[in-house]
């Protein structure tokens, strides 16, 4: 062992032996200084951020910079950061005020690269991910964009600083003017680069720079009242930002996001430095599950700058989806049927299930409670056992005879496909593609699918099975 490393190992053990002497690294989330919680806006009406309802009526609301806005403003999709206290049950809390600083407000620069789950395009030099898990405010999907049109991206950075986007505004409006955030490169007297995009910042408003200036590697938020032109963009101002989340020692906090740098038992997350051990709780998979990019939340609390992890989450990837109409609900159980009886049952815990409502009469603070039997849902989840889903997220549309279903095939005996339980019957009349969306017959179809197959099939249903009109090897 080097002497770098002898001296990572003492830091480490002088931290966890300070932790144990003072009460260890969980406790009451209104101890210390009190709670943060960095992450993605899963419900409102109280506001709902890593699992915990945090009551937001007296919350101070900053949106973008903007200090006196309302909790209206607040939409799901949204990273926030909380801050205010968490109770004893770590599932309700206060929120004394609520961050939003969007990642993004620029023009895309390309039509998107579509793939199947989800897809990509640019932003001012940045890469924004797109799968099935984000949102879209002013657009269906994808498709919807278009070379030039002004975005709003909210995400969460991985370790190659690619934005993997949980809430996109289409045409957002310009007047508000131009953002991007990221690491400096390619540092001058003027310019320096984030990713692909060059930053003319000579006449720049100049906030919480260092002492000796910029220099490579600092994270910055940069504004313009002007789009880039040949891929400049002139900075009105710039903004160099902490490079972790700014916390209080003994704050109880959560933060979601993608694990960069991991190294033994250390890590980071949007920046913030994140330590496991021995005490460490892991859900979803254990300490050989963590690895560089992988999407975790974690929960702890703050000594000298690290977070000190009680336990660690991993976010499974959602491997169903559902566009159906609810035909039982069970509001005890937290549960709605889709597709008859026994249909697909479908978990929709209260405090972790993206919920909004896209129908009509949109209601705000929507939840289990405005489902009615008959309402049509969209439903992004994780198959469990048998006909079970757990919704990750939920969302009321408007009404339609048209059904979805996406998930992993229980059988595929031509002409019949079966997932989660539902039959779905094809024909002369299903149209057939492949992966890589090349039409396909009906028998070289069953002859590519089998248990296990994800597949994507849209039709009607007539309270036995779907009649397919599409079937899809994998689909979106």
């Amino acid at each position: 062992m080097n002497l770098k490393q002898m001296l990572r190992a003492l830091s480490i053990l002088l931290l966890i032996g300070l932790l144990n002497a003072c009460g260890g690294g969980g406790g009451s989330g209104t101890s210390g200084g009190g709670a943060k919680s960095t992450g993605v806006v899963t419900g409102i009406g109280s506001v709902f951020v890593n699992g915990v309802e945090f009551d937001s009526a007296s919350a101070k609301v900053s949106i973008d910079d903007d200090q006196n806005r309302s909790e209206s403003d607040i939409k799901v999709g949204m990273v926030v950061s909380v801050t205010g206290s968490v109770n004893d049950d770590h599932v309700t809390g206060t929120a004394q005020s609520i961050e939003f600083d969007g990642e993004l407000v620029g023009p895309v620069a390309a039509a998107p690269v579509i793939s199947a789950g989800g897809g990509s395009f640019t932003v001012m030099g940045q890469t924004v991910i797109v799968d099935s898990m984000t949102l879209f405010d002013n657009a269906t999907g994808l498709a919807d964009i278009t070379a030039g049109v002004v975005v709003e991206v909210s995400g969460l950075r991985d370790a190659s600083g690619q934005i993997h986007a949980t809430r996109i505004e289409v045409n957002h409006p310009a007047a508000t003017g131009f953002q991007v955030k990221g690491t400096i490169s390619n540092l001058t007297t003027t310019t320096f680069m984030i990713g692909t995009l060059t930053v003319n910042f000579a006449n720049a408003t100049q906030i919480n720079f260092p002492d000796a200036g910029l220099s490579n590697g600092l994270f910055v938020k940069v504004k313009s009242s002007a789009a880039p032109v040949n891929n400049v963009l002139i900075a009105s101002s710039v903004k160099v930002r902490p490079a972790s989340i700014e916390v209080q020692e003994r704050d109880h906090e959560e933060l979601e996001g993608f694990v960069a740098g991991l190294s033994g038992s250390s890590f980071t997350v949007n920046g913030q430095a994140v330590l496991v051990n021995a005490q460490t709780v892991f859900e979803n998979g254990t300490m050989a599950t963590l690895a560089n990019n992988v999407r975790v939340e974690i929960e702890g609390s703050i000594a000298s700058g690290v977070l000190v992890a009680t336990k660690v989450e991993f976010r499974l990837a959602a491997d169903v989806r559902i566009e159906a109409q609810v035909t039982q609900i069970d509001l005890a159980g937290g549960t709605i049927t889709v597709f008859g009886n026994p249909g697909i049952v479908v978990k929709v815990p209260a405090n972790t299930t993206q919920l909004r409502d896209e129908d009509d009469n949109p209601v705000r603070a929507f939840n289990l409670k405005n489902v009615a039997v008959g309402d049509r849902v969209a439903i992004v989840g994780i198959k469990g056992s048998a006909n079970t889903v757990t919704a990750t997220r939920l969302e009321r549309t408007k009404a339609s005879l048209q059904v979805v279903l996406r998930g992993p095939l229980d059988s595929a005996v031509s002409p019949t496909l079966v997932i989660l339980g539902v039959h779905i019957n094809t024909g002369a009349a299903t149209v057939f593609t492949g992966s890589d969306e090349a039409s396909l017959t009906q028998a070289a179809f069953f002859g590519l699918a089998s248990a296990g197959t994800t597949v994507k099939a849209s039709g009607t249903f007539d309270g036995m099975a779907i009649a397919a009109t599409a079937a899809s090897l994998g689909g979106d």
